[in-house]
């Protein structure tokens, strides 16, 4: 896939979500090495509530007026990650509803303060209000520039929640210059009541059917799509144990880049 084609960035998107998960220097390497784009930086940003710099994301401009956003999603072994998905308080929006208040704090919420228009310069930076500040430096350089903002599980959230908090302060001219947001693998942002059927068995015998066929497809598809897409000896294991629990493996980032590289792009433009 090249520049381009038509789900040339959402597949990308998804790719850079997945780097994400991997540390500053590998980050910058591929950004400036691989995929000869500019590197703007990766962040560890505050969060008001847990007292430390908990969360991450890279910025990269890729040289044709697109500046990628990537949230880093939940880490296995980060509690403070942990702690903002199962911090299952709600934060209530006016005009909007309620929002899961683990992912608000971890994209920037104030402490006693909420939503402020600006934060506190004495404070350090928080996710939005520090991107936000960027994003309208680079609209200040290059009228031409739009942005997209992507993100995996933890991520999709804050990918999900940072253009509706710009909505909430009238950023209208940013907004304006919003490509695209492409999320994946998103936990409850919005408090909803689920689906009547979510429990039922009719639902559930697909998902044993899919968890074996996913199994044996990952044994397979380095033949038929390639060495680039064979998968390891962790993500088999992942997959043998979503035939207990299934569903687990589709939260998985593989398979999120294979369908954005081998499954139809009409799911990501249909109305």
């Amino acid at each position: 896939m090249s520049y381009g084609d038509k789900g040339y960035y959402a597949a990308f998107s998804m790719v850079a979500a997945k780097a994400s998960y991997e540390n500053m220097n590998y980050i910058e390497s591929v950004v400036k090495d691989h995929w000869k784009m500019d590197w703007v930086g990766s962040f560890n940003f505050w969060n008001d509530y847990q007292e430390k710099a908990t969360t991450q994301a890279f910025i990269l401009d890729d040289n044709k007026d697109r500046i990628i956003v990537a949230f880093r999603g939940t880490e296995p072994f980060n509690a403070y990650d942990w702690s903002s998905d199962v911090d299952f308080s709600w934060y209530e929006l006016p005009r909007v509803g309620k929002i899961h208040a683990g992912f608000m704090k971890a994209l920037g919420m104030q402490r006693c303060q909420g939503w402020p228009e600006n934060q506190d310069d004495k404070k350090p930076e928080t996710a939005y209000y520090a991107i936000r500040k960027l994003l309208m430096e680079r609209q200040q350089k290059n009228d031409k520039v739009k942005f997209i903002v992507s993100g995996h599980s933890l991520g999709r959230a804050l990918a999900v929640l940072f253009p509706g908090i710009l909505g909430l302060h009238g950023e209208s001219l940013l907004l304006e210059r919003l490509e695209g947001v492409y999320t994946f693998g998103q936990p409850r942002v919005l408090l909803e009541e689920p689906d009547k059927n979510y429990f039922s068995l009719i639902w559930l015998i697909p998902k044993f059917i899919n968890a074996w066929w996913e199994l044996i497809g990952s044994f397979i598809i380095s033949c038929t799509r390639g060495s680039y897409y064979k998968e390891n000896g962790l993500l088999r294991l992942i997959r043998v144990i979503g035939l207990l629990a299934p569903g687990l493996p589709d939260h998985v980032p593989q398979d999120y880049v294979n369908i954005t590289q081998l499954g139809s792009f009409d799911i990501f433009f249909s109305k």
